[in-house]
């Protein structure tokens, strides 16, 4: 007993050293003070690197023959505009017809591209081929593409290969044209600050932004993610990432923008209006259209979809979206699959057009996209499946492209889309020998 009360000097100290501890760590994380952004921040670059390092490869094993075409009668003969990575670790934007024959091939080189990279935060700057992955594209009436080298760039290149214009603005995911000729672009403004303005956030923020863009590069406006979803009181969307009970916070990646549209004047809703702007985050599982003026919301959906890309509007109250589904880990074979599901903003009804279970079925736990034929037929980019399918709206799969490497592995597919009947083969090939003229 005797030596206990000669050492409870030092346990006393011992203790208050640890009370101290912890009163300075729950300041520190309620308040946001040393060292709690400092933390953040070198676990957001950690992340970063290790993202670049296991997450972001362009090669797969998987089976399968390059093309399948069991119901050649009911698809049209179209061709169709891809991106994706090739077995030299080299981007491609291609043109194929449906026997996978190649129409038209060109590959933008991110270091070709962008040989002075100082222009981005040095933690997204690539080391090695592919470079940044291309992700989100739309292709111009003259044959131009505007598409984004994903979270780093937005550019304009022509059929040749040559580019026309390219920005800095951590473009990425899509790219969507307008009927006014206007370029509606995610994109992104990086900070290791605490942003201006935004009430509770806290560096390393990722704040996605709805940028309109010029056909000649040049940006219009910029809106904050952030500030919409502020402005429409919905912070629970807002702070839906937030785990603290004392402290509404959100930093890191909280919403991940992942698609731009607009709603097009051919199309009569009892919603929506001309110009409407449509857009989806990710990470809070949410679909959102809002006044392209006013950014008033006009219509969201949250919850019947998990991480999903690619909302689109298909009718006057409807929108189709690619829902990923991304339940890994699961057990069991086919277990894991991805999905279309059609929206009903008027009614608020929700309906699984096209279910990717089964043998020839779809999954991409990242990315994917889908595209509504003029024949009621749906065609998915799978993209870690490195393949393209269309399906016919009974399920049936009518068609698939598979981007095969060799090996028994594929390349990534981050997109694609059924080119309009006037971009046919004879459309290409004049290109192709105005490229060799020059």
């Amino acid at each position: 007993m005797r030596s206990l009360f000669k050492a409870l000097p030092q346990i006393l100290f011992v203790v208050s050293i640890l009370a101290t501890t912890y009163l300075i760590g729950a300041l520190s994380m309620n308040n946001n003070i040393f060292p709690i952004p400092q933390l953040k921040q070198a676990r957001q670059m950690v992340k970063s690197t290790l993202d670049s390092v296991f997450k972001r490869d362009t090669q797969f094993e998987i089976a399968g023959e390059q093309i399948m075409v069991p119901h050649p009668e009911r698809i049209d003969d179209r061709l169709i505009l891809l991106s994706g990575v090739g077995g030299d670790r080299l981007n491609f934007l291609r043109v194929i017809d449906r026997t996978g024959a190649v129409v038209h091939e060109i590959k933008p080189d991110w270091f070709e591209i962008w040989p002075d990279d100082s222009a981005f935060p040095r933690s997204k700057r690539p080391k090695q081929q592919p470079g940044a992955t291309l992700h989100g594209f739309d292709i111009l009436p003259d044959g131009d593409i505007v598409v984004n080298f994903e979270h780093l760039s937005t550019f304009r290149i022509d059929l040749c290969g040559e580019v026309q214009w390219k920005l800095a603005n951590l473009g990425h995911h899509s790219v969507h044209l307008a009927e006014d000729d206007v370029l509606w672009v995610s994109a992104e403004e990086s900070t290791d600050q605490n942003p201006s303005g935004f009430r509770n956030h806290h560096a390393p923020v990722a704040s996605w932004t709805i940028q309109q863009v010029s056909l000649d590069g040049d940006i219009l406006s910029s809106v904050p993610v952030i500030r919409i979803l502020e402005d429409n009181d919905l912070l629970g969307l807002l702070f839906a990432s937030s785990l603290e009970n004392t402290s509404v916070s959100a930093s890191g990646d909280t919403l991940h923008l992942n698609d731009i549209e607009v709603f097009p004047s051919t199309l009569q809703s009892d919603v929506f209006e001309p110009g409407d702007i449509l857009f989806s985050l990710r990470n809070i599982n949410s679909v959102l259209v809002i006044d392209p003026d006013t950014h008033r919301l006009k219509y969201h959906h949250t919850g019947h979809l998990l991480r999903q890309h690619d909302p689109d509007f298909i009718g006057g109250n409807l929108i189709s979206v690619f829902d990923n589904r991304n339940l890994k880990p699961s057990t069991g074979p086919g277990s894991l699959a991805s999905r279309v599901v059609v929206l009903d903003a008027a009614t608020g009804a929700h309906q699984v057009v096209l279910d990717g279970a089964g043998e020839n079925g779809f999954f991409t736990d990242i990315m994917g996209d889908h595209q509504h034929t003029r024949d009621g037929n749906i065609l998915v980019t799978s993209s870690r499946e490195g393949r393209i399918a269309e399906y016919g709206a009974d399920g049936t799969l009518l068609w698939r492209y598979q981007n095969n490497i060799g090996d028994g592995r594929v390349g990534l597919i981050s997109g694609s889309m059924l080119l309009p009947p006037e971009m046919d083969t004879a459309f290409f090939a004049e290109r192709a020998r105005s490229c060799q003229q020059n």
